[in-house]
């Protein structure tokens, strides 16, 4: 099934190969996403292409206009691209020029983003906040849960359920989402029935489910990294528990300073390269990213439905929330000029 869609790349999720199953990411360099390509659509492909494994992640097929190619299309493949594409259009009308670097930090999608802009961020060290992560769905609950508990509404664990899986389909099914989205199921399911679940079980169980459900996710750099990523907040845990700390400052500080060091580290195994400025860059930019993250996951959505329904009222209102938006996002621009200097 097609995972997500990035220029000529296609990577599939759940793919076999000679009818044996695969655990690493396959990826197709071709140009069918340039035509009307889904994503969740099921693809088989018949080619006589050398399928080459290019990293210790990734298997990659080019292939050229005389392989034989069968997509078959269904209801949520159709849906969900119906959601993204009118999601796309209302954020372009609302925040042209800043749309790009916003529908990256909010949702994920990387197509509009500036070249120039993606060189700062990875310069900096910071270049996870333009791709939709583990903590978007964390933020994603966040805005939801105020929301739910402002409006008073009934059925909240339901509409949590249903507009969490509504993102998660519209960002992609990537290793970390996965991830985050099976550890919010599991921690869904224990708060429904009443019954707690210890935080390191929840991040086993969690690997147990997506080595069940999505092996090839395993795998990928995206999961390790989550995974690095999710034990290293349980790390600071411990850490601001036996120093007895209790200054919300000082946790953050130690939080994300751990976080940030330990994902680094694997980073670097990988890449063989450390960027030591990625540790002060996270502690500045992240506190805005997280606002910027439910504050725009709200907002994006009633761009979508002022965009729908084109009601004049609603389009002059929301043109005020889009010049908020604006600010930030330039906020997020100075900060990363200065350190870049």
């Amino acid at each position: 099934y097609v995972r997500k869609i990035d220029g000529s790349e296609i990577k599939l999720v759940q793919t076999k190969i000679n009818n044996q199953p695969i655990s690493s990411d396959l990826i197709i360099v071709s140009s069918l996403s340039n035509n009307t390509l889904k994503r969740l659509q099921y693809i088989c492909v018949w080619t006589a292409e050398p399928i080459k494994k290019y990293s210790y992640f990734n298997i990659r097929i080019k292939l050229n206009e005389s392989n034989i190619v069968e997509i078959e299309d269904n209801y949520i493949s159709s849906l969900i691209d119906q959601l993204s594409n009118n999601l796309n259009s209302a954020i372009d009308f609302y925040l042209e020029d800043d749309a790009g670097m916003f529908k990256g930090i909010v949702f994920g999608i990387q197509n509009d983003i500036n070249p120039e802009d993606k060189k700062t961020f990875r310069d900096l060290g910071i270049s996870h906040v333009l791709v939709a992560s583990g903590a978007n769905i964390i933020l994603v609950i966040s805005a939801i849960t105020i929301l739910i508990t402002r409006l008073n509404l009934k059925h909240s664990r339901a509409i949590q359920f249903v507009v969490v899986l509504i993102y998660l389909f519209i960002v992609g099914i990537e290793g970390s989402i996965a991830r985050a989205f099976f550890f919010f199921l599991l921690n869904f399911f224990s708060v429904t029935v009443g019954r707690g679940v210890g935080y390191l079980h929840k991040i086993l169980m969690a690997l147990i489910i997506s080595l069940f459900f999505i092996p090839e996710l395993i795998v990928g750099l995206s999961f390790i990294l989550s995974f690095a990523a999710t034990l290293s907040l349980r790390f600071s845990s411990s850490i601001q528990e036996y120093f007895k700390i209790e200054n919300k400052i000082i946790n953050f500080f130690i939080q994300s300073s751990v976080v940030v060091i330990i994902v680094g580290l694997i980073s670097c195994y990988f890449f063989k390269t450390y960027n030591l400025t990625g540790i002060f860059s996270n502690l500045i930019i992240l506190p805005i990213i997280e606002v910027l993250v439910v504050v725009g996951f709200w907002i994006g959505i009633l761009f979508t439905i002022s965009y729908l329904f084109d009601i004049a009222v609603l389009t002059f209102i929301f043109q005020y929330l889009a010049e908020i938006i604006k600010l930030m996002l330039g906020l997020i621009d100075s900060i990363n000029f200065y350190l870049s200097d």
